[in-house]
């Protein structure tokens, strides 16, 4: 007998489909300055000619909206134009995104042994979606994965500041030495973060990345209390305790307190900026070898990566996210009101009500570190 298929996801591509085009512009200046300096000034603009997305081929339009303050749209339960198939995920092109860059720097020439320079770029990106070697169809929206707006890139970093200052002392010729001392900077802002929903809100089948909605004041939201566990009712957190805490989350976060009566941007936010110093001491010996009394040199160098972790402990240290999903839908009423339940964290040992947009990272790339090494060139 014929049996019928279980339901699959299809992927395909747009039959017109065409390889990934940008425009790019550059334009860039140096010009020599007195006391040995040199300033730099670029600009690079990209504009995407045809660029990648998906769309779900199968998913219908959304057919009514929640009530209450986020009154966004919602799919249908049976969101699929053909029953029998689950996702038909099409890669498509797309017109929209660009991107620029506006750097300037400022260079000592060596001069009397010494040298450096000094760079600030500023950069700003924006796409449709991000399209890696499979189906991304989860990013972050309010629409749903058919309506996307263009919104910051994944890849967008806002700020970025680099140095490094050099000193250099020669003393003879072919045997003698030099010492050089290095001590290098970089500075940037945070790669980019999205703030959504622990669960499909909008109902097109795709979970953790319905963009949440921040409220004028948590009293707008309906939150469930926390109870221990399914087989256990004990309340462990109220509602009324999750609506404070939910107002004083929002408040500590730069980015969530300029966003009240709003929608969560997709990568809106960013992490805190990073600074980190690295420094480099070289001793090279030289000396004659062989008959022809060639010049050879033996180099010691000493490296202390992430130098100012070493001088206090707070300094150089990078930061992770609590996470970016502060909320779960617990549920939705038959009027359409979603009720929630605010994530938690753990603070020394304990469990408690999410507060933190971010805490310090531990991890060894978080602290200083040095590192000794020889080298023979001949």
């Amino acid at each position: 007998p014929i049996q019928s298929l279980p339901a699959y996801v299809v992927n395909a591509t747009d039959e017109d489909l065409k390889y990934p085009t940008i425009w790019k512009t550059n334009f860039a200046v140096d010009y020599k300055l007195p006391w040995g300096l040199i300033a730099t000034g670029e600009f690079i603009y990209n504009k995407t000619i045809q660029g990648l997305r998906y769309i779900d081929a199968n998913l219908k339009t959304p057919d009514r909206n929640f009530t209450g303050p986020d009154d966004r749209e919602r799919f249908p339960n049976s969101k699929f134009i053909n029953a029998a198939n689950q996702n038909a995920f099409v890669l498509k092109n797309t017109d929209k995104g660009s991107s620029y860059t506006l750097t300037a720097k400022l260079e000592k020439t060596m001069q009397k042994g010494f040298s450096g320079f000094v760079a600030y770029t500023y950069a700003q990106a924006k796409d449709i979606q991000s399209v890696g070697s499979t189906v991304q169809a989860n990013m972050p929206t309010m629409s749903g994965q058919n309506y996307l707006d263009v919104a910051y890139a994944d890849n967008d970093l806002r700020h970025r500041i680099i140095g490094m200052v050099n000193y250099r002392i020669d003393y003879g010729d072919k045997t003698g030495g030099a010492t050089i001392i290095t001590l290098g900077m970089i500075s940037n802002s945070g790669s980019k973060i999205s703030y959504v929903y622990g669960s499909d809100l909008n109902g097109d089948g795709q979970r953790n990345n319905d963009l949440i909605y921040v409220p004028n004041a948590a009293s707008e939201m309906t939150f469930v209390d926390i109870v221990k566990s399914k087989t256990d009712p004990t309340v462990v957190f109220t509602a009324a305790q999750q609506q404070t805490a939910y107002d004083a989350y929002i408040e500590q976060n730069e980015y969530l307190k300029t966003r009240r009566g709003n929608y969560a941007e997709r990568n809106g936010d960013a992490f805190p900026w990073l600074n980190r110093f690295n420094f480099s001491a070289v001793q090279e010996v030289y000396f004659k070898v062989g008959p022809k009394q060639m010049k050879n040199t033996l180099q010691f160098r000493f490296d202390i990566l992430n130098v100012g972790n070493m001088l206090n402990n707070k300094w150089g240290v990078g930061y992770v996210s609590t996470t970016t999903q502060p909320l779960t839908v617990s549920k939705v009423d038959n009027a359409g009101l979603p009720s929630y339940q605010l994530a938690t964290q753990v603070v020394d040992g304990q469990t408690v009500l999410l507060r933190d947009s971010y805490v310090k990272s531990i991890t060894i790339d978080n602290v200083w570190q040095a590192q000794f090494g020889i080298r023979y060139i001949f």
